[in-house]
């Protein structure tokens, strides 16, 4: 079973009676089994939350007649972002841009080389180089790759 909705909204933190505290994920409303096709709620502009989405999500049109089907790895890219957004505050992408690596159409009809998302590059910058430690960037790295076959495992 695939969330497939994970964001800052379907977290839930509480504390134990023991003084510790735990995570629960709320809201299934969209969850989904694993090779389901991509759901047009997951990819509609209106409806995603860019770019807590997966880029082969995001990057489904809504009227595409063969949708992808849906894997762990999606869930796994949207648990990345979610934890750095957690470290940092902050988007590991500008919101303006896509989290993808498709080719776009320039206005002169030239194919622009893909916006390649560079999740070594962020995690290691000046901006946030000295915010994850070893394990955590590991840990990013492995989760926001844009090869879904690419990304860590849940039982990694």
């Amino acid at each position: 079973m695939l969330h497939c909705n994970l964001d800052l909204d379907n977290v839930m933190v509480y504390k134990t009676p023991f003084g510790g505290e735990h995570f629960k994920l709320v809201n299934f409303d969209n969850a989904r089994l694993v090779g389901s096709e991509v759901h047009p709620v997951f990819n509609s502009p209106k409806d995603r939350k860019e770019p807590i989405v997966s880029p082969e999500i995001a990057d489904t049109p809504h009227d595409a007649k063969r949708k992808p089907e849906l894997s762990p790895a999606a869930d796994i890219w949207s648990l990345g972002v979610l934890c750095f957004i957690l470290r940092t505050a902050c988007l590991p992408m500008n919101r303006e841009k896509s989290n993808s690596a498709k080719a776009t159409q320039a206005p002169d009809g030239t194919t622009k080389a893909p916006n390649k998302f560079d999740v070594d590059g962020i995690i290691n910058s000046p901006q946030y180089g000295k915010i994850f430690d070893e394990d955590q960037r590991d840990f990013l790295i492995k989760c926001m790759q844009l090869d879904p076959a690419k990304r860590a495992t849940a039982d990694e």
